[in-house]
């Protein structure tokens, strides 16, 4: 931890060319006026001080101005420099000495209040909005000053940004509070409508490969135990100041903290933005689009060194779905609309995104289908390596651990369950899925567990969100993942244009339970997108294991020490 204690560049305003008349103020063809600069420093002085930021009026900032007969909104008009400024009224002037102004007038609560927001707005580290001053006058000379200090947080690392931090302290930090102007400086006293929790947002994320300085305002005082997290869209990071120590929040100054080591997630290649809890301990990053195999373009190159021809992907988009071939009749999309390039899949040459299960290529087993289903791959029952496996979850079966590597792996049943809410043990999932239509294509719509994006409606049907290809793009940037209906095959290739265009089944990489009658596993390695008409969305299916279905990897995430 780096202490500094700086005057702020933010400087509160003095009186400029004070004048010997204490008497109201004359109403002329100019408007109502009152003039101001800032306080006990130069311009030059406050640039060196707080780098990059507004110390300046800017036209039309809002002063409200209260007298002892009428109050008024003031705008200001900038002088020359732009630390000085003539304050024009809006309407109605301000009327009756003495006069109190407050800046910002949204922060305003009466002559005597002031409001600090839960909420504050940062562009490029600047103060000027959350940074409320007041002034008391008897003439048009207004000699603000500074209300609160500020919390200066330095944050760097190659590669990551910031679009939200969240302060805690432990007592109140935000809401309503009392002036008291009877001293040399003004003070202000919580009295009520906070909150321990101020959340600093960044109107674009910020870039703090080269560092970069955030300022969250706050009351004066000594706090200890400050919890800090560290936002982008869709996952974060939380540090702690340094225990016991203290920090001295002083009006008109701020004070540095910044974080020997940041260590901030940064997404995979490959994967989206957001961080989704799968258990109450683990988190994962989600592969950017269903994995997808094409039989008769190249080869690829396994862990163990084997070289099998096709290629496998994933898919450009989350949407994307492109069904499976057999026979040259196409299942799972039917006669759906393509949308995945080189997606002529009405012949066995196509891209295909429904599989056997564990159908990697290793061990013989080969991705297609094979001409039966009543033996998986050319295998009987008995000869079935994996006839009555309970998980093949790390295993070269896995199609993340045989074929992408990279630690990308498939979910396990019960992370599937975790991740989509249905057990009730997993409050951070609480609201963060409903259905969506998404370019055209139902699925389901997932949030992470950190979500600053837009709201959205957790109804299950389809129709609930959609979005053009504009509009998740903007999802996507906040770290929505979505699973598309791909259409699924039992072990009777039961598939219909309908359930194909409403239903979509996604591979586990382990069992849903133990059939006690028939004395094996069950066979539920998938759960389920099938909400249009059910309301089971994101449920579990019991469909045999040598039907077809999606797979969709995901990434450990392992936070750094």
């Amino acid at each position: 931890m780096k202490k500094t204690l700086v005057s702020l560049s933010l400087c509160a305003l003095v009186a400029l060319g004070a004048t010997s008349c204490k008497k109201d103020i004359e109403q002329n063809k100019g408007g109502h006026q009152f003039r101001a600069t800032m306080e006990n420093c130069s311009s030059s002085d406050s640039k060196t001080t707080l780098s990059g930021s507004n110390i300046n009026w800017n036209a039309g900032d809002e002063v409200m101005i209260y007298g002892k007969e009428q109050t008024g909104l003031y705008t200001a008009q900038p002088g020359s420099p732009a630390t000085t400024a003539t304050l024009v009224n809006v309407d109605m002037p301000a009327q009756g000495i003495p006069y109190t102004a407050i800046y910002p007038a949204a922060l305003a609560n009466s002559a005597t209040s002031v409001s600090l927001p839960a909420e504050q707005v940062s562009v490029d580290g600047n103060l000027i909005s959350n940074f409320p001053m007041y002034a008391t006058t008897s003439d048009e000379n207004l000699a603000f000053k500074n209300l609160f200090g500020a919390l200066k947080l330095h944050l760097q690392q190659e590669g990551a940004t910031v679009s939200r931090i969240e302060v805690t302290a432990d007592v109140e930090i935000n809401g309503n509070f009392d002036i008291d102007n009877s001293g040399e400086n003004p003070e202000v006293t919580y009295a009520d409508g906070g909150s321990y929790t101020t959340t600093l947002i960044c109107t674009t994320p910020q870039d703090i490969t080269n560092g970069h300085d955030f300022f969250v305002t706050m009351p004066a005082g000594t706090y200890s135990n400050l919890t800090i997290k560290i936002q982008n869209a869709g996952y974060g990071v939380e540090k702690h100041s340094p225990q016991g120590a203290t920090i001295t929040i002083e009006r008109s100054r701020y004070f540095t903290l910044g974080f020997q080591t940041l260590n901030m997630p940064v997404p995979p290649e490959d994967g989206v933005w957001g961080l989704y809890s799968v258990s109450a301990t683990q988190q994962v990053w989600i592969a950017a689009g269903n994995l997808q195999f094409n039989k008769t373009i190249g080869t690829y190159t396994s862990i163990d060194q084997e070289t099998h021809d096709g290629t496998w992907r994933i898919a450009e988009h989350q949407y994307d779905r492109c069904g499976w071939v057999y026979n040259n009749a196409v299942y799972g999309r039917n006669s759906f609309e393509g949308n995945v390039e080189d997606g002529n899949n009405a012949t066995s040459n196509g891209w295909i995104d429904l599989v056997c299960w564990a159908a990697t290529g290793y061990n013989g087993l080969n991705p297609l289908p094979r001409p039966s289903f009543s033996t998986r791959s050319g295998y009987s029952n008995d000869t079935d390596p994996l006839y009555n496996v309970e998980s093949i979850a790390g295993t070269n079966y896995d199609w993340g651990v045989y074929i992408i590597g990279d630690q990308w792996r498939t979910w396990t049943y019960d992370e599937f369950r975790f991740l989509t809410h249905q057990t009730g043990n997993a409050p951070m999932r609480a609201n963060r899925q409903g259905g969506a239509t998404v370019c055209g294509v139902p699925g389901l719509l997932l949030l992470p567990d950190i979500w600053n994006g837009p709201a959205i409606n957790t109804a299950n049907a389809y129709t609930s969100n959609v979005y053009d290809e504009e509009a998740w793009a903007e999802m996507e940037s906040y770290g929505a993942a979505f699973l598309p209906c791909t259409g699924a095959a039992s072990s009777t290739l039961n598939v219909t244009a309908t359930s194909g265009a409403n239903y979509g089944a996604y591979w586990t990489v382990t069992a849903a339970g133990y059939n006690t009658s028939s004395d094996h596993w069950k066979n539920a390695f998938h759960g389920v997108v099938d909400g249009a008409n059910t309301g089971n969305i994101a449920g579990t299916n019991n469909n045999e294991y040598r039907g077809m279905a999606a797979v969709r990897l995901v990434k450990n995430y392992v936070p750094a020490n």
